[in-house]
């Protein structure tokens, strides 16, 4: 990873952070466990949705209970893609952002794309309650 930030900043990464995580996902060494993971996802029921839902993997809007199933499957290995799902959402109309869980990354970078956005981080058990009460 220092080699990588160090490669970054030479060629004018305006800002890199470190991301503290326990596993390496979105990327290839999670191929191992992808069909382990997939084989779980079909003891789930995947309706379609009854809301605009964006994929982290596609930045698109997933159409159905199936298409959600395979998504979550290739998030273990796919690149996230928050800037396009953040300028997918703008598109779609979307003000308000939530993060769920701890830190408040992807809250400040809705908050540096979209004009007048309402952001908030939850950061614990306490906190998500709370939003989703608010917005249910």
């Amino acid at each position: 990873m220092a080699a990588a930030t160090e490669l970054l900043r030479a060629e004018g990464a305006g800002s890199l952070t470190a991301l503290r995580v326990g596993a390496p996902f979105h990327c290839s060494l999670m191929a191992t466990l992808e069909e382990r993971f997939a084989a779980g996802l079909h003891l789930a029921d995947f309706r379609d949705p009854t809301t605009t839902v964006i994929s982290s993997v596609t930045a698109q809007p997933v159409s159905s209970g199936k298409e959600a199933r395979e998504l979550l499957r290739r998030q273990l290995t796919a690149p996230v893609r928050w800037i396009e799902v953040i300028g997918a959402a703008a598109e779609l109309g979307c003000t308000d952002y939530l993060e769920i869980g701890p830190g408040r990354v992807l809250s400040g970078l809705a908050n540096r794309m979209v004009a007048d956005a309402t952001v908030r981080s939850t950061q614990d058990a306490r906190r998500i309650a709370a939003a989703v009460a608010e917005y249910a």
